[in-house]
């Protein structure tokens, strides 16, 4: 990977995170605290075993968007 596509790659994660709080609060509120985190708890675990099967970039920004 070219020091371009590792910098797009940690965009990925950083970007996303910043932008999803509001959303991520509002569904916290909405489902509970423990509903909220089990679902968002999933999510992270299938986005972070996708990462480890990428074979692309483009599959690989996908992957550290949706963690």
């Amino acid at each position: 990977m070219s020091n371009t596509e590792v910098g797009l790659i940690f965009s990925a994660f950083s970007l996303p995170y910043a932008l999803l709080q509001l959303p991520g609060g509002w569904i916290g509120d909405l489902l509970g605290p423990r509903l909220g985190l089990a679902v968002i708890g999933v999510v992270w675990a299938a986005a972070t075993i996708a990462t480890g099967f990428c074979r692309s970039i483009a599959r690989f920004l996908v992957a550290r968007f949706a963690l």
